[in-house]
């Protein structure tokens, strides 16, 4: 379990520039991870007696399911507003959500606002905008903002998507 996610995205980026490509040529997680563990960094782990291949969407969403329902009950350290709440789901501190159902099998990262949304078996990162929206089987990346009726989605940090 990778808490601070924004460390681990640093050091990509840090394998990147440097361009300091493992096996085959290609940037390794492991590595990155290595770099977190050596700054004082401290990963978790849950042993959950199956392997999550989590460079793939569904398998990705897997794992977050698997580690939601291993929950004793759900984590919700955020305000919400004239929203409902079908559990387990995981929100973390910061978050602003209104006029919203959330879950089940979500996790919403810090800082994260949501209004007039639907937002189930998905992944938000952190300081995302997610707005009239309804998003399944979805992992929207750090600081986007994503505005408009989608259903199944997948993208990266800092992207800004709007449909009518």
């Amino acid at each position: 379990m990778i808490r601070n996610t924004k460390i681990l995205h640093n050091y990509l980026k840090a394998i990147v520039d440097t361009n300091s490509t493992g096996v085959g040529g290609e940037i390794q997680l492991t590595d990155a991870l290595q770099m977190m563990i050596e700054n004082g960094y401290t990963l978790g782990v849950i042993d959950s007696g199956v392997w999550f291949d989590c460079g793939n969407k569904e398998s990705l969403l897997e794992g977050n399911r698997f580690v939601l329902s291993s929950l004793k009950k759900s984590i919700i350290k955020s305000e919400l507003t004239d929203s409902i709440i079908i559990h387990p789901v995981a929100i973390e501190s910061g978050c602003t959500i209104s006029n919203s159902v959330v879950g089940p099998n979500s996790s919403i990262a810090k800082d994260t606002i949501v209004n007039w949304g639907i937002i189930s078996s998905s992944i938000i990162g952190s300081g995302s905008v997610i707005k009239n929206t309804i998003l399944k089987n979805s992992i929207i990346g750090n600081e986007t903002s994503v505005e408009g009726e989608f259903h199944d989605i997948n993208i990266g940090d800092n992207k800004v998507i709007q449909l009518p």
